[in-house]
């Protein structure tokens, strides 16, 4: 079973009524990792149980175009 399978069979599991101790045992992992693939299910997004990426949205040290531009005029 893959990953993605996974984390959308605990979360199948626990609307059934499953109990979230018996879940994590039978799936091996621990109730933190059932509580955010549930947190990210309630969302409503379509594709919660995919990874999202870690790496930052905006970098700070980018210079904004304007200052840019003063520098290129100089």
């Amino acid at each position: 079973m893959n990953e993605t399978a996974r984390r959308q069979e605990a979360i199948r599991r626990y609307l059934a009524g499953d109990n979230v101790t018996v879940i994590c045992r039978e799936l091996q992992t621990s109730r933190k990792w059932f509580y955010k693939w549930y947190n990210r299910y309630q969302t409503g997004a379509s594709d919660w149980y995919y990874d999202q990426p870690r790496a930052p949205k905006h970098q700070s040290h980018q210079i904004d175009n304007e200052v840019e531009q003063l520098v290129v005029k100089v």
